[in-house]
């Protein structure tokens, strides 16, 4: 068990839990070989001001911080629309190869998304 997706990335084989109930399970290339979406990394702008835009911009699947920048998990039929809303406070997407942690935090947001606890 671990809370540290550099770690479970690193496993045989994972489950991925959310409030105490499997999400996805198998092995962690394989499941990031069947990521469904564009991972991004976000330059410009200040963290702060980012975040805030992009929690309320529509085809964002999940954000996390890395380092003082932002990646990004969007829709991969939404990417024009959120580079035009970044591009209006001068900041940029940059495609970046995805990571388990992007992996995780889109599972979440799947769940989420359907209604689960």
């Amino acid at each position: 068990s671990t809370a540290y997706m550099d770690e479970a990335a690193r496993c045989s084989k994972v489950n991925l839990m959310y409030h105490g109930k499997i999400i996805s399970r198998g092995r962690p290339s394989e499941l990031l070989k069947k990521f469904s979406y564009k991972a991004f990394v976000v330059l410009g702008a200040t963290r702060r001001r980012l975040e805030a835009i992009l929690e309320s911009t529509q085809g964002i699947v999940a954000l996390s911080p890395a380092g003082n920048r932002i990646r990004v998990v969007v829709h991969g039929d939404q990417v024009t629309e959120v580079k035009k809303v970044l591009s209006n406070i001068g900041a940029t997407l940059v495609e970046t190869r995805p990571d388990f942690e992007d992996l995780f935090l889109s599972k979440l947001s799947e769940t989420q998304d359907a209604g689960e606890p």
